[in-house]
């Protein structure tokens, strides 16, 4: 049995919003994996055809990025099919 919340975050999946909120919930399953908070300054970042570009000026952050990047892909991709989404991210890069 669905959850209310689980079937409004499906149905919304496959209504024309779908463009605007992958993005967002790509870039807060990276910074729930590095533990920062859903307003973090440290970190932001934007998706575009198929690549998650992730902000940050933490040359620290970026290196964990780019040693990490399979399981923050398997993460991510995840985190968009447990909402509903049959986009997969295919590649993570750092700006």
């Amino acid at each position: 049995m669905f959850l209310l919340k689980d079937r409004l975050r499906q149905v919304i999946a496959k209504k024309h919003l779908t463009k605007n909120m992958t993005g967002v919930i790509a870039v807060n399953a990276v910074r729930d994996h590095f533990g920062f908070t859903k307003n973090s300054l440290l970190l932001d970042g934007s998706l575009r055809f198929d690549i998650l570009f992730i902000k940050t000026t933490q040359q620290h952050i970026k290196i964990k990025i780019f040693q990490e990047k399979q399981d923050l892909l398997a993460k991510v991709n995840a985190s968009l099919q447990s909402v509903g989404y049959d986009k997969t991210i295919k590649d993570i890069r750092t700006k």
